[in-house]
């Protein structure tokens, strides 16, 4: 837990985090978006992913991936793959530095979810709040820590090192209706994700405090239509011009070695943040408390007008 995180008044913790739930909750019935995170139109998918960070050195972070797919008739929701991604802390910035800093660790899917000990057991985002409820249950003495993400859903439960050492933490670094269906290649998930120097965060992920043109865009993007290949009048066909030409296809060389990648939204007038956040300023103290940071909007020079 980041240094500085708010004590929640203990008559107000439980309320707080039941708000956080029902916000999450909402969040929970809406689908990703096509248009940002680079999925076909048609995708109706109600999974969805989150990460959760753990520094274990000065030199080491380990970023643990979660697919949850969506309850079924008589299934609760349940992770369906985890993934295991390592980096330096000061080499996370994907936006500016050239190239992907991040390791991939190994993936787990269906039945082999947990096989690793690596990384932070297999979780839902609800079971989290389960946890922290437990937490703040079982701990009644101790002044409990909770931080918000900007749209009110939980980011940090627990306590200070100071008061319990040993006891467990909850903590939600990012999320998304992103569900990672088609990502290539299958077992690099490094190149699934994108990295800022405050974090890893999946495709379609909120992000509300870099720039409004900018979005973490998938890896894998519907694949645009070939060129026609002629066919003989004698039938036989001919090679893919594609396999044959790749230059031909520029389209589909765009996006061969699967990295997710910061894409830029063509969006007028575009909100720019004045400079990086820093650990508390990428959340806020209570679900509904207005979160606010220092942007700027403009173009060319010319202002456009108050947000």
């Amino acid at each position: 837990m980041p240094l500085g995180v708010p004590v929640a008044p203990r008559d107000q913790a439980f309320q707080r985090l039941a708000q956080s739930r029902a916000l999450w909750q909402q969040w929970r019935r809406y689908s990703v978006d096509f248009r940002l995170s680079g999925v076909p139109r048609s995708y109706r998918g109600h999974a969805y992913s989150y990460v959760r960070a753990r520094q274990l050195s000065a030199a080491r972070m380990e970023f643990t991936l979660f697919v949850v797919d969506a309850p079924s008739e008589g299934k609760a929701e349940r992770v369906t793959v985890r993934a295991l991604v390592s980096a330096d802390p000061n080499q996370l910035d994907s936006i500016r530095a050239k190239g992907n800093h991040l390791r991939s660790e190994w993936v787990e899917r269906g039945r082999e979810v947990g096989a690793h000990p690596e990384g932070i057991g297999a979780r839902t985002v609800d079971q989290l709040y389960d946890d922290c409820a437990g937490l703040l249950n079982e701990y009644r003495e101790l002044e409990p820590h909770l931080y918000f993400h900007p749209n009110g859903v939980l980011m940090h439960c627990g306590f200070s090192q100071q008061e319990c050492a040993r006891c467990r933490e909850i903590s939600i670094e990012s999320f998304s209706h992103y569900s990672f269906d088609w990502e290539w290649p299958r077992s690099d998930p490094a190149k699934w994700v994108c990295g800022t120097p405050w974090g890893v965060f999946p495709p379609d992920a909120p992000l509300p405090e870099l720039s409004s043109a900018f979005q973490c865009s998938a890896s894998f993007q519907p694949g645009p239509a070939r060129p026609l290949t002629p066919t003989p009048a004698n039938g036989e066909g001919v090679d893919d011009i594609c396999a044959i030409d790749p230059s031909a296809c520029p389209q589909m060389l765009a996006h061969r070695d699967g990295n997710a990648f910061w894409g830029l939204l063509n969006v007028r007038c575009a909100r720019r943040p004045m400079r990086s956040p820093t650990a508390l300023e990428v959340g806020k103290a209570a679900p509904f408390q207005t979160w606010s940071f220092p942007f700027w909007n403009g173009a060319g020079g010319i202002e456009c007008g108050d947000l």
